[in-house]
């Protein structure tokens, strides 16, 4: 039987950790106020021009820095993934150990991602998918995750980004083998802050 915890859901950034990511939304400004720029003048080739360059180069440093992502790529693996394009490095990503068979995938969207200070790590995941809910939960029992910070809508502009990991105010449901129960809802500015146990 799996042990309850406390813990916290921010559905967007809290205020406690603005600090981190001050510096990652002055850089999203930057590139809102440049799409809006673009957009009133109708040319997006600028845009369509520079990501292509970015995952060249992306691609490029990969290649040289010796990065591989040959886990996501396997057949039993690529249905667990979001996005084709977006699969974690064999170098950083999260493994999950079995529950109950050897024979149990440790396969997960995820990767780990070392903090601006000290040896602090973090977890960085897709929105997971209606069949990866369960894997979901149990990188986050077997990590003892606290606090979960989800960076997008369930849905943005008509496309499925995440299905809903968590329950209605007061309700529990069930994912693979966890039970989840959410305590408590509240939505103190823009953000939605879930307390549950699992």
């Amino acid at each position: 039987m799996t042990q309850l915890h406390r813990h916290t859901i921010l559905n967007t950034t809290d205020s406690l950790f603005y600090v981190q990511f001050a510096q990652m939304e002055r850089q999203l400004m930057k590139f809102v106020d440049r799409v809006k720029a673009i957009d009133g003048s109708g040319d997006l080739n600028e845009i369509s021009s520079e990501y292509t360059t970015i995952r060249a180069h992306t691609a490029d440093l990969n290649r040289s820095s010796g990065f591989t992502t040959e886990a996501g790529k396997l057949k039993d693996n690529i249905k667990k993934n979001r996005y084709k394009d977006i699969l974690p490095y064999d170098q950083t990503r999260v493994t999950l150990k079995p529950l109950k068979t050897e024979s149990e995938s440790d396969y997960i969207n995820a990767s780990f991602i070392q903090g601006t200070t000290g040896n602090k790590r973090y977890i960085a995941t897709q929105g997971p998918l209606s069949h990866t809910l369960g894997d979901f939960w149990r990188m986050v029992w077997q990590y003892d995750i606290k606090v979960i910070v989800m960076a997008c809508r369930e849905t943005e502009l008509g496309k499925r980004k995440c299905e809903r990991y968590w329950t209605a105010p007061t309700e529990t449901s069930i994912f693979g083998p966890f039970t989840v129960t959410n305590l408590e809802e509240c939505s103190p500015n823009d953000e939605v802050v879930t307390g549950i146990y699992w």
